[in-house]
């Protein structure tokens, strides 16, 4: 290997870790998790409220409007090691309804959960498609 190649090699690893190490400080700054909640039905959703073990007080969402998106960041401070997030609300017959946002999470994780809504039936009970990426 010749003197220009083992330079280029170098400046190359350089720059792949300084890439690195930019994002992971960008990623920490930010911390938690950006949670997106679109509704894609005829109606407004009201009544969801996210949780985790451990949290103080749970986190109730407002009212979201036909066809909107409502973006919120949830970054757990309490004291765990392990822990998972749901989002829950009673349907119409009053019975809760769960469906796990983050199946797995530690402290100091972050990342990106996106909830599509796609409908709620005559009994109140929310079909959802929830994609998740963590850090």
């Amino acid at each position: 290997m010749s003197k220009r190649n083992v330079i280029i090699a170098v400046i190359a690893l350089l720059l792949i870790a300084l890439v690195f190490s930019s994002y992971k400080l960008l990623a920490k700054k930010h911390g938690g998790f950006d949670i997106e909640i679109k509704n894609n039905t005829s109606e407004n959703i009201k009544g969801l409220t996210i949780t985790y073990e451990g949290i103080v007080k749970d986190i109730q969402l407002p009212e979201i409007q036909v066809g909107k998106t409502y973006k919120i960041n949830v970054n757990p401070k309490e004291n765990f090691s392990e822990n998972h997030m749901i989002i829950y609300y009673k349907d119409k017959r009053g019975v809760v309804q769960k469906n796990t946002l983050i199946g797995y999470f530690e402290k100091g994780y972050s990342g990106k959960v996106k909830v599509n809504i796609k409908s709620q039936d005559k009994n109140g009970l929310i079909i959802m498609q929830i994609a998740e990426k963590i850090y």
